[in-house]
């Protein structure tokens, strides 16, 4: 009997181990990420504002990087973003960079974009405009079919490009920016407002206080089902692949084609592999997440 109770012990011993380790170890993800960053000079962390501020001094548009650290999905291709991977860094240099490691405070309004993804890129003209978006899923470990850094180099040659022609540009890039968001950032939102404030407690469990990317969603369908609403088509299905219409597009550019679907809505428009998608709903694109921006609210 006595032996029968110690190999309880252990099993169940082992059996909080993963969890635990797991714990420690996202706990380890959030403070070394900022450890790493917060003296770079090449990153401001998790400060939107200062970023706005310098971009507006030096003349040059904001890239914002909002990822979830813990998460594993995409964390090859964001430490090659961090690490400034030689074949963006010049184009980097032209940005004012900024990470955000959460969610807490965001501006909803704002940084609208696909919640249920782990890492996320927006451009932003020194006014606040949104310039375009980058970053797109098939599912969740899809990462090399999805974003390769090819790719992302070329988004960002021609967020670049649209931030020399901006002033002209203007009424084509109010498309980019949805209505204003029922609640101006997640921890205001019923289901998170007592569990959560607008920023990480770094002095305390940081990991714990972070408001998940997923959790916005999330929270957004639960206004709806707490009221007994019909959930929105766009909330059950948010940001459709452009598989919808037919096409996939080659993740070492920003948006040729690389597929066409036979019988597909992009067929019967014309399109073949090889094109290059330019423009949706008049809105110029840099990536195929500005098309799914463009899906998103047809």
């Amino acid at each position: 009997m006595a032996r029968f109770l110690c190999a309880l012990l252990i099993l169940g011993t082992f059996a909080i181990l993963p969890s635990f380790t797991q714990a420690q170890d996202r706990e380890t993800k959030v403070r070394d990420d900022r450890k790493l960053l917060e003296n770079s000079d090449h990153w401001i962390y998790n400060d939107f504002d200062r970023a706005l501020r310098e971009a507006r001094l030096k003349k040059r548009p904001v890239l914002v990087v909002l990822r979830c650290i813990p998460c594993e999905a995409c964390h090859e291709f964001d430490e090659q973003v961090v690490e400034r991977e030689p074949r963006i860094r010049d184009l980097l240099d032209q940005f004012v960079c900024v990470r955000i490691p959460q969610t807490n405070g965001i501006d909803l309004s704002l940084f609208n974009y696909d919640y249920d993804m782990s890492f996320a890129v927006m451009y932003l003209h020194r006014d606040g405009s949104i310039l375009g978006r980058f970053g797109t899923r098939t599912g969740r470990t899809n990462e090399h079919e999805d974003m390769q850094i090819e790719g992302f180099a070329e988004s960002l040659e021609l967020a670049l490009k649209l931030e020399q022609v901006f002033d002209s540009q203007q009424t084509a890039l109010a498309g980019k920016r949805g209505p204003d968001a029922a609640f101006k950032s997640p921890e205001m939102f019923p289901s998170l407002k007592d569990r959560y404030t607008d920023s990480l407690d770094y002095q305390g469990k940081v990991v714990q206080s972070c408001i998940h990317c997923h959790q916005v969603r999330e929270a957004q369908r639960l206004v709806y089902r707490s009221a007994g609403k019909p959930i929105p088509d766009d909330l059950i299905f948010p940001w459709p692949g452009l598989d919808v219409v037919g096409i996939k597009c080659d993740p070492k550019t920003a948006t040729t084609i690389s597929v066409v679907n036979s019988n597909s809505i992009a067929a019967a428009a014309g399109l073949r592999p090889g094109d290059r998608l330019l423009t949706m709903n008049s809105q110029p694109l840099v990536s195929v997440a500005d098309a799914q921006w463009v899906l998103q609210q047809t």
